[in-house]
Protein backbone atom coordinates (compact mmCIF):
# COMPACT_ATOMS: atom_id res chain seq x y z
CA UNK A 1 0.00 0.00 0.00
CA UNK A 2 1.47 3.37 -1.01
CA UNK A 3 1.67 6.42 1.28
CA UNK A 4 -1.47 8.09 -0.05
CA UNK A 5 -3.51 4.89 0.26
CA UNK A 6 -2.34 4.47 3.87
CA UNK A 7 -3.42 8.03 4.64
CA UNK A 8 -6.88 7.60 3.12
CA UNK A 9 -7.36 4.20 4.74
CA UNK A 10 -6.74 5.74 8.15
CA UNK A 11 -8.88 8.84 7.59
CA UNK A 12 -11.85 6.90 6.23
CA UNK A 13 -12.28 4.82 9.37
CA UNK A 14 -15.51 5.71 11.25
CA UNK A 15 -15.08 8.72 13.58
CA UNK A 16 -11.34 8.78 12.90
CA UNK A 17 -9.37 11.79 14.20
CA UNK A 18 -5.57 12.00 14.21
CA UNK A 19 -2.79 14.25 15.38
CA UNK A 20 -0.26 15.19 12.72
CA UNK A 21 2.35 12.99 14.39
CA UNK A 22 -0.06 10.02 14.33
CA UNK A 23 -0.53 10.37 10.56
CA UNK A 24 3.22 10.60 10.10
CA UNK A 25 3.63 7.31 11.96
CA UNK A 26 0.82 5.60 10.04
CA UNK A 27 2.07 6.67 6.61
CA UNK A 28 5.82 6.82 7.23
CA UNK A 29 5.85 10.17 5.43
CA UNK A 30 8.01 13.20 6.21
CA UNK A 31 6.44 16.49 7.34
CA UNK A 32 6.79 17.92 3.85
CA UNK A 33 5.40 14.83 2.12
CA UNK A 34 2.41 14.63 4.46
CA UNK A 35 1.54 18.28 3.86
CA UNK A 36 1.77 17.66 0.11
CA UNK A 37 -0.63 14.72 0.48
CA UNK A 38 -3.07 16.93 2.40
CA UNK A 39 -3.06 19.41 -0.50
CA UNK A 40 -3.45 16.63 -3.07
CA UNK A 41 -6.47 14.93 -1.48
CA UNK A 42 -8.18 18.27 -0.82
CA UNK A 43 -7.83 19.16 -4.49
CA UNK A 44 -9.49 15.85 -5.28
CA UNK A 45 -12.52 16.93 -3.23
CA UNK A 46 -11.77 15.32 0.13
CA UNK A 47 -13.00 17.61 2.94
CA UNK A 48 -10.02 17.22 5.24
CA UNK A 49 -10.45 19.44 8.30
CA UNK A 50 -7.91 20.53 10.91
CA UNK A 51 -9.73 20.90 14.24
CA UNK A 52 -8.60 24.01 16.12
CA UNK A 53 -9.73 22.76 19.50
CA UNK A 54 -8.03 19.36 19.67
CA UNK A 55 -5.56 19.97 16.79
CA UNK A 56 -6.65 16.78 15.03
CA UNK A 57 -7.32 15.95 11.39
CA UNK A 58 -10.54 14.35 10.21
CA UNK A 59 -12.76 14.08 7.14
CA UNK A 60 -15.92 16.19 7.30
CA UNK A 61 -19.12 14.34 6.39
CA UNK A 62 -21.11 17.56 5.93
CA UNK A 63 -22.24 17.50 2.27
CA UNK A 64 -22.74 21.23 1.65
CA UNK A 65 -20.70 23.83 -0.27
CA UNK A 66 -20.62 26.02 2.85
CA UNK A 67 -18.18 23.63 4.52
CA UNK A 68 -15.73 23.81 1.60
CA UNK A 69 -12.48 25.71 1.77
CA UNK A 70 -11.13 27.62 -1.21
CA UNK A 71 -7.62 26.25 -1.75
CA UNK A 72 -4.84 28.84 -1.50
CA UNK A 73 -2.19 26.50 -0.12
CA UNK A 74 0.05 27.53 -3.04
CA UNK A 75 0.75 30.81 -1.23
CA UNK A 76 4.19 31.11 0.39
CA UNK A 77 4.61 30.59 4.14
CA UNK A 78 5.89 34.15 4.28
CA UNK A 79 4.52 36.88 2.09
CA UNK A 80 2.38 39.95 1.53
CA UNK A 81 -1.29 40.32 0.66
CA UNK A 82 -3.25 43.31 -0.56
CA UNK A 83 -6.66 43.82 1.07
CA UNK A 84 -9.43 45.83 -0.61
CA UNK A 85 -13.15 46.27 0.01
CA UNK A 86 -16.24 48.24 -0.97
CA UNK A 87 -15.01 49.69 -4.24
CA UNK A 88 -18.62 50.36 -5.36
CA UNK A 89 -17.94 50.68 -9.08
CA UNK A 90 -20.81 52.40 -10.90
CA UNK A 91 -21.55 54.67 -7.94
CA UNK A 92 -21.42 58.40 -8.61
CA UNK A 93 -19.07 58.41 -5.60
CA UNK A 94 -16.66 55.73 -6.88
CA UNK A 95 -12.96 56.57 -6.55
CA UNK A 96 -11.33 54.72 -9.43
CA UNK A 97 -8.42 57.16 -9.26
CA UNK A 98 -7.55 56.05 -5.73
CA UNK A 99 -8.20 52.40 -6.57
CA UNK A 100 -5.79 52.59 -9.52
CA UNK A 101 -3.19 54.14 -7.20
CA UNK A 102 -3.67 51.26 -4.74
CA UNK A 103 -2.94 48.71 -7.46
CA UNK A 104 0.11 50.71 -8.52
CA UNK A 105 1.31 50.40 -4.92
CA UNK A 106 0.67 46.64 -4.94
CA UNK A 107 2.90 46.36 -8.02
CA UNK A 108 5.58 48.44 -6.32
CA UNK A 109 5.39 46.25 -3.19
CA UNK A 110 5.65 43.02 -5.21
CA UNK A 111 2.15 41.89 -4.18
CA UNK A 112 0.51 39.40 -6.55
CA UNK A 113 -2.51 38.33 -4.45
CA UNK A 114 -5.29 40.75 -3.50
CA UNK A 115 -8.36 39.84 -1.43
CA UNK A 116 -11.54 41.89 -1.86
CA UNK A 117 -14.22 41.71 0.87
CA UNK A 118 -17.27 42.54 -1.23
CA UNK A 119 -19.29 45.28 -2.93
CA UNK A 120 -16.98 45.41 -5.92
CA UNK A 121 -19.94 47.11 -7.68
CA UNK A 122 -22.58 49.47 -6.31
CA UNK A 123 -25.64 47.53 -7.46
CA UNK A 124 -28.91 49.38 -7.91
CA UNK A 125 -32.05 50.02 -5.91
CA UNK A 126 -30.34 48.81 -2.72
CA UNK A 127 -32.07 51.44 -0.57
CA UNK A 128 -34.74 54.06 -1.14
CA UNK A 129 -33.45 56.66 -3.59
CA UNK A 130 -30.28 54.67 -4.35
CA UNK A 131 -31.03 54.49 -8.07
CA UNK A 132 -30.36 58.25 -8.26
CA UNK A 133 -26.80 57.69 -6.98
CA UNK A 134 -25.62 55.22 -9.62
CA UNK A 135 -24.34 56.09 -13.07
CA UNK A 136 -24.98 52.62 -14.54
CA UNK A 137 -28.35 50.94 -13.91
CA UNK A 138 -28.91 47.17 -14.18
CA UNK A 139 -26.84 44.14 -13.20
CA UNK A 140 -25.65 43.28 -16.71
CA UNK A 141 -24.61 46.85 -17.53
CA UNK A 142 -22.76 47.12 -14.22
CA UNK A 143 -20.93 43.88 -15.02
CA UNK A 144 -19.84 45.40 -18.35
CA UNK A 145 -18.60 48.50 -16.52
CA UNK A 146 -16.67 46.40 -13.99
CA UNK A 147 -15.04 44.30 -16.73
CA UNK A 148 -13.93 47.43 -18.55
CA UNK A 149 -12.89 49.58 -15.59
CA UNK A 150 -11.73 47.54 -12.58
CA UNK A 151 -7.92 47.94 -12.31
CA UNK A 152 -5.86 45.29 -14.05
CA UNK A 153 -2.15 44.72 -13.47
CA UNK A 154 0.05 42.01 -14.96
CA UNK A 155 0.77 39.26 -12.44
CA UNK A 156 -1.90 40.33 -9.90
CA UNK A 157 -5.03 38.29 -9.16
CA UNK A 158 -7.89 39.62 -7.08
CA UNK A 159 -10.02 37.14 -5.13
CA UNK A 160 -13.40 38.63 -4.20
CA UNK A 161 -16.74 37.85 -2.62
CA UNK A 162 -20.07 39.46 -3.46
CA UNK A 163 -21.55 41.99 -1.02
CA UNK A 164 -25.08 43.23 -0.40
CA UNK A 165 -24.80 45.86 -3.16
CA UNK A 166 -23.40 43.39 -5.70
CA UNK A 167 -26.08 40.84 -4.99
CA UNK A 168 -29.16 43.06 -4.97
CA UNK A 169 -29.69 42.27 -8.66
CA UNK A 170 -29.40 38.54 -7.88
CA UNK A 171 -32.17 38.92 -5.29
CA UNK A 172 -34.36 40.67 -7.86
CA UNK A 173 -33.64 38.67 -11.03
CA UNK A 174 -31.61 35.59 -10.07
CA UNK A 175 -28.64 36.88 -12.11
CA UNK A 176 -25.41 37.19 -10.13
CA UNK A 177 -23.54 40.10 -11.73
CA UNK A 178 -20.30 39.07 -9.98
CA UNK A 179 -20.46 35.76 -11.82
CA UNK A 180 -20.95 37.62 -15.11
CA UNK A 181 -17.77 39.61 -14.48
CA UNK A 182 -15.58 36.49 -14.29
CA UNK A 183 -17.41 34.16 -16.68
CA UNK A 184 -18.25 36.58 -19.47
CA UNK A 185 -21.50 36.92 -21.42
CA UNK A 186 -23.16 38.22 -24.57
CA UNK A 187 -25.00 41.53 -24.33
CA UNK A 188 -26.59 43.76 -26.98
CA UNK A 189 -24.88 41.92 -29.83
CA UNK A 190 -21.40 41.97 -28.27
CA UNK A 191 -19.41 39.33 -26.39
CA UNK A 192 -17.72 40.40 -23.16
CA UNK A 193 -15.06 37.88 -22.09
CA UNK A 194 -14.72 37.40 -18.33
CA UNK A 195 -11.84 38.88 -16.39
CA UNK A 196 -9.29 36.12 -15.81
CA UNK A 197 -7.45 38.21 -13.21
CA UNK A 198 -10.57 38.30 -11.01
CA UNK A 199 -11.59 35.17 -9.08
CA UNK A 200 -15.12 35.03 -7.66
CA UNK A 201 -15.17 33.23 -4.31
CA UNK A 202 -18.95 33.31 -3.85
CA UNK A 203 -21.74 35.28 -2.22
CA UNK A 204 -21.19 37.08 1.10
CA UNK A 205 -18.47 34.84 2.59
CA UNK A 206 -15.85 32.17 1.91
CA UNK A 207 -13.15 30.48 3.96
CA UNK A 208 -9.72 30.29 2.36
CA UNK A 209 -7.23 27.54 3.15
CA UNK A 210 -3.69 28.87 3.43
CA UNK A 211 -0.55 26.71 3.74
CA UNK A 212 0.00 25.00 7.08
CA UNK A 213 -3.77 24.49 7.61
CA UNK A 214 -4.21 28.18 8.40
CA UNK A 215 -7.70 29.45 7.50
CA UNK A 216 -8.86 32.94 6.54
CA UNK A 217 -12.54 33.84 6.39
CA UNK A 218 -13.60 36.65 4.05
CA UNK A 219 -17.03 38.04 4.91
CA UNK A 220 -19.37 40.87 3.96
CA UNK A 221 -21.58 41.05 7.06
CA UNK A 222 -24.98 42.63 7.56
CA UNK A 223 -25.92 45.52 9.79
CA UNK A 224 -25.28 49.20 10.33
CA UNK A 225 -22.25 50.77 11.96
CA UNK A 226 -22.25 49.86 15.69
CA UNK A 227 -21.80 52.29 18.56
CA UNK A 228 -18.20 51.10 18.96
CA UNK A 229 -16.05 50.33 15.91
CA UNK A 230 -15.02 46.84 16.96
CA UNK A 231 -18.34 45.74 18.47
CA UNK A 232 -19.54 43.81 15.40
CA UNK A 233 -16.21 41.98 15.19
CA UNK A 234 -16.29 41.11 18.88
CA UNK A 235 -19.84 39.80 18.57
CA UNK A 236 -18.93 37.60 15.59
CA UNK A 237 -15.86 36.33 17.44
CA UNK A 238 -17.98 35.42 20.46
CA UNK A 239 -20.23 33.24 18.30
CA UNK A 240 -17.39 31.33 16.59
CA UNK A 241 -16.98 27.64 17.32
CA UNK A 242 -13.60 26.78 18.81
CA UNK A 243 -13.26 23.83 16.43
CA UNK A 244 -13.61 25.86 13.23
CA UNK A 245 -12.46 29.32 14.31
CA UNK A 246 -10.42 30.91 11.48
CA UNK A 247 -6.94 32.28 12.04
CA UNK A 248 -8.06 35.51 10.39
CA UNK A 249 -11.35 37.12 9.45
CA UNK A 250 -11.37 39.86 6.79
CA UNK A 251 -14.60 41.85 6.64
CA UNK A 252 -16.02 44.63 4.51
CA UNK A 253 -19.31 46.58 4.54
CA UNK A 254 -18.57 49.13 7.30
CA UNK A 255 -16.02 51.23 5.35
CA UNK A 256 -14.02 51.66 8.58
CA UNK A 257 -10.65 50.12 9.49
CA UNK A 258 -10.29 48.18 12.73
CA UNK A 259 -7.96 45.38 13.76
CA UNK A 260 -8.54 43.32 16.88
CA UNK A 261 -7.36 39.88 18.00
CA UNK A 262 -9.88 37.55 19.64
CA UNK A 263 -8.47 34.21 20.83
CA UNK A 264 -6.41 33.02 17.81
CA UNK A 265 -8.35 35.12 15.29
CA UNK A 266 -6.99 38.33 13.77
CA UNK A 267 -10.08 40.28 12.78
CA UNK A 268 -9.59 42.96 10.15
CA UNK A 269 -12.39 45.29 9.07
CA UNK A 270 -11.42 47.16 5.92
CA UNK A 271 -11.90 50.72 4.68
CA UNK A 272 -13.66 51.31 1.36
CA UNK A 273 -13.19 53.23 -1.89
CA UNK A 274 -16.27 55.40 -2.01
CA UNK A 275 -16.59 59.09 -1.28
CA UNK A 276 -18.96 60.21 1.44
CA UNK A 277 -22.40 60.07 -0.13
CA UNK A 278 -25.49 61.82 1.18
CA UNK A 279 -26.60 58.44 2.54
CA UNK A 280 -23.54 58.29 4.81
CA UNK A 281 -23.86 61.93 5.85
CA UNK A 282 -27.54 61.65 6.81
CA UNK A 283 -26.97 58.51 8.88
CA UNK A 284 -23.85 59.96 10.50
CA UNK A 285 -21.71 56.95 9.64
CA UNK A 286 -17.91 57.26 9.89
CA UNK A 287 -15.85 56.23 6.87
CA UNK A 288 -12.28 55.56 5.83
CA UNK A 289 -11.01 55.47 2.24
CA UNK A 290 -7.99 53.27 1.69
CA UNK A 291 -6.61 49.74 1.66
CA UNK A 292 -4.41 47.40 3.69
CA UNK A 293 -1.22 45.46 3.17
CA UNK A 294 -0.65 42.41 5.37
CA UNK A 295 2.86 41.10 5.89
CA UNK A 296 2.51 37.59 7.35
CA UNK A 297 4.48 34.53 8.37
CA UNK A 298 3.04 31.05 9.04
CA UNK A 299 4.60 28.53 11.43
CA UNK A 300 3.15 25.59 13.36
CA UNK A 301 -0.29 25.94 11.83
CA UNK A 302 -0.83 29.56 12.80
CA UNK A 303 0.18 33.09 11.90
CA UNK A 304 3.26 33.56 14.04
CA UNK A 305 3.81 37.08 12.70
CA UNK A 306 1.32 39.60 11.34
CA UNK A 307 2.02 43.20 10.37
CA UNK A 308 -0.90 45.21 9.04
CA UNK A 309 -0.42 48.53 7.29
CA UNK A 310 -3.53 50.58 6.58
CA UNK A 311 -2.93 53.14 3.84
CA UNK A 312 -5.18 56.19 4.00
CA UNK A 313 -5.86 57.20 0.40
CA UNK A 314 -7.19 60.70 1.08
Amino acid sequence: MDTKAKLMSALLKPNARYKFRDLKEITGASNRKLNQLFQEIRREGVKLVFGRFDRMYYISRIPTPYSDYFDMTWLPLRGKLGLISDTHLCSVAERLDLLEAAYDDFVKQGITTVIHAGDIMDGWDVFKGHIQSVKVVGGTKQAVYCIENYPQRKGIKTYFIGGNHDLRSCEKTGIDQCSLVVNGFDFEGKHYPGRTDLVYLGQYSRTLLFPGDVTVQVIHPRGANPYAKSYAQQKRAREMRSETRPNMQISGHMHVFTWIVEDITHMLALPGFQDETEFFVRLGYPRNIGYCIVDYSIERRKFNRIRVECIDSV
